[in-house]
């Protein structure tokens, strides 16, 4: 029998509204005057899975999962891309495609990357000032030699699409409509889902979608082997709250 059956978290749609709706007002209660102020003040909830056991194998690459409500919006969100020399090439592309959501507001190639962000203090600030970072394929190897520990200390480290020109918009939007799951050591996993200023209503689509994907990955019958895995509890979080739970499994009964 599929074990996703034997205790659907799909099934408890209206626990997962009042969870998310409790997070909205947990999110509330601890934003600062200047918080609700800001333009910026932007927050995500994080979907967080538990494992019975810690993964056998990490996977260092990024796991796309696509939602149907993208998490970024301009002007609270901003991305920022890495790619090939000549930055002026991509950056006028680019500029002239209209990519959507249009939260991609730094581009930056691999020698201004090398040569301008050369401290810890420069990379720091870069990683502080961006929602998400994406690179080019191309240079994806280079990159934890030129961000350093920061990036990957903050679960940041850039994620990679293909630079061609003639598919870079498509790959771009790909992303920007997607969210991304990478598997660590350890039996806890968290996977961007949402703003907590978007409509409940999109927050549950998003979050069901990424169970899915999520449940499909670890125990599907067929692929991925090598990452088979029970998932155990499923929690939702934002910056600075309580983790709330909204699905626990149940036990097998013979």
């Amino acid at each position: 029998m599929d074990k996703f059956k034997l205790s659907n978290p799909l099934n408890a749609q209206k626990r997962l509204e009042d969870a998310v709706n409790a997070l909205k007002e947990l999110v509330k209660i601890k934003k600062s005057p200047e918080d609700l102020l800001s333009v910026k003040s932007s927050q995500f909830i994080t979907l967080i899975i538990s494992l019975s056991k810690s993964p056998e194998f990490v996977k260092s690459k990024h796991l796309a999962i696509k939602i149907p409500n993208s998490i970024y919006r301009y002007p609270e969100n901003e991305a920022c891309l890495f790619v090939k020399d000549p930055q002026r090439k991509w950056k006028e592309l680019i500029n002239s495609s209209n990519i959507e959501p249009k939260v991609i507001s730094k581009i930056i190639s691999v020698s201004k990357l090398s040569k301008k962000y050369s401290t810890y203090k420069d990379r720091r600030e870069l990683c502080s000032g961006y929602d998400l970072f994406l690179s080019d394929d191309r240079i994806i190897e280079k990159m934890p030699k030129l961000l350093g520990s920061f990036f990957i200390k903050t679960n940041k480290m850039p994620i990679a699409i293909k630079m061609r020109e003639s598919n870079f918009k498509s790959s771009i939007e790909s992303a920007l409509s997607s969210t991304f799951m990478s598997i660590k050591k350890g039996k806890c996993i968290g996977v961007r889902v949402a703003r907590v200023d978007m409509d409940t209503k999109q927050v549950v689509q998003n979050i069901l979608e990424t169970i899915k994907q999520v449940f499909d990955f670890f125990e599907g019958n067929s692929k991925n082997k090598n990452w088979k895995n029970n998932i155990e509890s499923l929690y939702i979080q934002s910056t600075n709250t309580m983790s709330l739970p909204i699905w626990f499994r149940e036990n097998d009964k013979s």
